[in-house]
C-alpha cells in the first residue's frame, strides 16, 4: 500500500507548541523558542545603576584623598564620624595640629597680632585727624595780614617823601612866579599827583603778591607737616600687620593646611554596560529569528505535496465545515494551514477525528504532530480540492 505521506527536512523541536498556545512555538514570534525581541534597558534601571555607581566611586576617592600623615611641624588624622541623613553620604572630621614648637610661634604670633589691632587702631585714628590740621582759613587770614603788612612797609616811606616833594614842588613853582591856578601850574602839580598815584598802586600790587605768597607757604607748610604725619602713620599700620604674615607662614608649615592630595577614580560606565549587554541579546535574537525564518522558508518550500499528510488541528486554522463526507462518514473540512498564505483553500479530515475510524491510519510524526493515511482511509481524492 501506497502512504501518502512524507516526512519533512525539519529538525525535531520545530513545531515544538509554544506555552498556552495551539499552534507550534516557532510561528509564535520567531524568535528563539518563539519569544519576542528583548526589551530596551529601562532608562530609570539605567539612571538609578549609574547614580549609585557614581556615588560609590565619590564615596571611594573621598576615601581615598583623606590621608592621615604627620611631618616635624604636626599631623592631620581623619575619621568618619556618621552619614548624611538625607543622601547617606559619609561624613568625615579631619583635625589638624602643629607640633608645639611650631604651636609655641603661632601663639606668640597672635598675641603680637592683638598689641597690633591697638597700633592700627591708633594708626587710621591719627590719619583720620589729620584734616583737621589743614587750615585754608588760616592761610587765606595769612595772605590777608600779609598784604596789610607789605603795603604799609611800603607807604611808610612814600608818605614823607612825597609830602617832602609836593612842598618842593610849590616853592618851585611860586620862584617861577607860576602861580595856582595858572597852566603851567596845573600841569606840574597834575603831573606829580600822577606819580604819586603810580607809586602807591604799584605799592600796593606788591603788597597782594607778598600777602599770597605768604598765605601759600603757610598752606604748604600745613600739607607737609600733615604728609609727614600720614607717612609715620602708615609706617605704624604697615608694621602692624606683620604679625599676620608671619602667621600666614606658619600656618603654611602644617600639614594639611594647603588641602589634600587630589586622586580620583574614574566611574564605571554603567548605561554602556547596559546598552552593551542588551545589543548582545538583541543580536542573539536575530540571529535566532534569521534561523527560525530560515527554517520556515525551507518548510514553505515543501509545498502541499509534502506536508499534505499532516491533519493535525493544531496545524490548521480558518476550519469550515462543508457538506461533504467520505463513505466512511468522516466529514471533510476546509482550512489553510498555519503558514500558508491568506488566499490558499485546502481540504481535508481532522486526525483526532480518524483515530476513532481508522485509528491504524493516523501516525504519530517524530514532531509530536498527527498524520492521516489517506489511502487508508479512502480519501485520496479529499486532497486535490481546493
Amino acid at each position: 500500500m501506497r502512504h501518502c505521506f512524507e516526512q519533512p527536512d525539519l529538525p525535531a523541536l520545530a513545531f515544538r507548541k509554544a506555552f498556552g498556545k495551539n499552534r507550534a512555538s516557532t510561528l509564535e514570534g520567531g524568535g528563539k523558542g518563539g519569544g519576542s525581541a528583548p526589551s530596551a534597558p529601562d532608562p530609570y534601571t539605567v539612571a538609578n545603576a549609574t547614580t549609585q555607581t557614581n556615588t560609590d566611586t565619590a564615596a571611594y576617592n573621598k576615601a581615598l584623598n583623606l590621608n592621615n600623615y604627620s611631618n616635624p611641624f604636626g599631623s592631620q588624622q581623619s575619621t568618619q564620624t556618621g552619614t548624611d541623613p538625607k543622601t547617606g553620604a559619609p561624613i568625615y572630621n579631619t583635625s589638624i595640629s602643629a607640633s608645639q614648637p611650631l604651636q609655641n610661634l603661632i601663639n606668640g604670633s597672635l598675641s603680637q597680632a592683638g598689641n597690633s589691632n591697638t597700633t592700627l587702631n591708633n594708626s587710621l585714628f591719627g590719619l583720620s585727624s589729620l584734616g583737621s590740621q589743614i587750615s585754608p582759613q588760616a592761610a587765606q587770614q595769612a595772605n590777608q595780614q600779609g598784604q596789610q603788612a607789605a603795603y604799609a612797609a611800603q607807604t611808610q616811606y612814600l608818605d614823607p617823601q612825597f609830602a617832602q616833594g609836593q612842598s618842593s614842588m610849590e616853592s618851585q613853582l611860586a620862584n617861577q612866579g607860576l602861580t595856582p591856578g595858572s597852566q603851567a601850574y596845573t600841569n606840574a602839580m597834575t603831573n606829580f599827583n600822577n606819580a604819586k598815584q603810580q607809586a602807591y598802586s604799584n605799592a600796593a600790587n606788591q603788597s597782594v603778591l607778598t600777602g599770597s605768597q605768604i598765605g601759600s607757604q603757610l598752606l604748604n607748610n600745613q600739607l607737609a607737616s600733615v604728609g609727614t604725619q600720614a607717612n609715620l602713620y602708615g609706617q605704624q599700620a604697615s608694621l602692624s600687620q606683620l604679625p599676620y604674615s608671619q602667621l600666614s607662614s606658619l600656618a603654611g608649615l602644617i600639614p594639611g593646611n594647603t588641602g589634600t592630595s587630589q586622586s580620583a577614580a574614574q566611574p564605571a560606565n554603567i548605561a554602556q554596560a547596559f546598552q552593551n549587554q542588551y545589543n548582545g541579546q538583541l543580536n542573539a535574537y536575530n540571529a535566532a529569528t534569521g534561523s527560525s525564518n530560515s527554517i520556515m522558508s525551507g518548510l514553505f518550500g515543501l509545498g502541499s505535496s509534502a506536508i499534505g499528510a499532516f491533519s493535525d488541528r493544531r496545524l490548521k486554522t480558518d476550519v469550515e465545515a462543508t457538506d461533504a463526507r467520505l463513505d466512511s462518514g468522516l466529514p471533510i473540512y476546509r482550512y489553510r494551514y498555519v503558514w500558508d498564505a491568506p488566499g490558499v483553500r485546502r481540504a481535508g479530515v481532522m486526525a483526532d477525528e480518524v483515530k476513532h475510524v481508522f485509528p491504524h491510519a493516523v501516525h504519530t510524526d517524530s514532531s509530536g504532530f498527527d498524520k492521516v493515511d489517506y489511502d487508508a482511509i479512502g480519501g485520496r481524492h479529499v486532497l486535490a480540492i481546493r
